[in-house]
């Protein structure tokens, strides 16, 4: 049945704009998103060079650029029933990988994607990554910045440096324990001094101590390895949670930060192809990315349905219309719906899979 989910509408313009690597879906306008394209492709370019992690993606990447707060809302991820207080969020999937950011945040897109990019490409390579390093790393990168000959990675960010300043520093084995359920990294007025301990943690481990940087490499390729996170941080660090605190404490009373310069010779394919998506294509996009959520929202059915109301040959939306049956062990359903996905798209590598 419809759960009446307010339909996005007809009249808003969307387009799909598709690089060598990832495939954007936007409502953002074109000019917004073709900078916000070329900027993750230098980011990807730079992190390809400078890191050992592997980033051919054998699954695409779907990056859905949402024009402001508003557009993006009802597309969040739920936190205790309510969207969750966020700016862009990152999901792996079995078939493809999920990035959604808001393109008209205060802040800017970039920084945005840049974030949840290097959520994905750490995601990629690490499977076992304490929440404080993920985010941290991925905050590390957020003030990413590049041009023809160099890259600079770990510009401070001011609002953490300010946060930092004025708020209690939580004692190290608190934030390592800190997971994705934690009220420290949900609730908005906790999650800020989270964060910015995270970026603080790495910044000093990554840019701030030659001999924690060389460490922090061992710590990433345990981690690579499958080594669980206290294993890899013990025969990686020569010093324990405790023994790192007073360390940290002392980066944190600098007054200048310092920041990586890395020499780099972006080869960033530029060649891109823009379409317009048909209202189906909207429909059917936007219904997926509900789909990943978990638990799958209930809105996605009435998105899937209108999609195939408005093309009937939207063959991915009758394909996923046949899974969502599935699922619910509704076998002649899904039946009906994996056929007419198959006479719609007999070649569409998602409808086979």
């Amino acid at each position: 049945g419809s759960h009446g989910a307010d339909l996005p509408s007809e009249r808003d313009r969307w387009i799909e704009l598709a690089t060598e690597n990832i495939t954007f879906f936007s409502n953002a306008g074109e000019r917004a998103t073709r900078h916000v394209a070329l900027d993750l492709e230098e980011l990807r370019a730079v992190l390809t060079e400078i890191s050992d992690l592997d980033d051919s993606s054998p699954l695409p990447i779907y990056v859905y650029v949402f024009k402001n707060d508003r557009a993006f809302t009802p597309y969040k991820m739920l936190y205790r029933g309510r969207p969750a207080a966020t700016t862009g969020y990152f999901l792996q999937r079995d078939h493809a990988n999920y990035i959604a950011i808001d393109g008209g945040s205060h802040t800017d897109a970039s920084d945005i994607v840049y974030h949840e990019f290097v959520h994905y490409y750490s995601a990629t390579n690490l499977p076992e990554m304490p929440v404080w390093f993920e985010e941290g790393l991925a905050e590390l990168y957020q003030t990413f910045e590049a041009d023809a000959t160099t890259a600079r990675i770990g510009i401070p960010i001011d609002h953490h440096l300010l946060r930092l300043k004025t708020s209690p520093i939580m004692p190290l084995d608190q934030l390592f324990a800190v997971d994705h359920a934690s009220p420290d990294y949900n609730e908005e007025d906790r999650k800020g001094a989270f964060y910015a301990q995270s970026w603080a943690l790495v910044h000093y481990l990554m840019i701030g101590s030659e001999q924690r940087r060389a460490e922090t490499r061992r710590f990433i390729g345990w981690l690579q390895e499958g080594v669980g996170v206290d294993d890899a941080f013990n025969r990686a660090y020569s010093t324990d949670p405790a023994g790192l605190q007073p360390e940290f404490r002392r980066y944190l009373d600098r007054t200048m930060y310092p920041y990586l310069q890395v020499a780099v010779s972006p080869k960033v394919e530029t060649s891109n192809t823009v379409k317009k998506m048909t209202h189906a294509e909207v429909l059917f996009r936007l219904g997926d990315l509900l789909a990943q959520q978990v638990p799958p929202r209930p809105e996605v059915e009435s998105y899937l349905a209108a999609a195939v109301q408005h093309d009937p040959s939207q063959s991915e939306a009758l394909a996923s219309l046949g899974r969502l049956a599935e699922d619910r062990a509704r076998w002649v359903e899904a039946h009906d719906f994996y056929s007419r996905a198959l006479d719609a798209g007999p070649n569409d590598p998602l409808v086979l899979y």
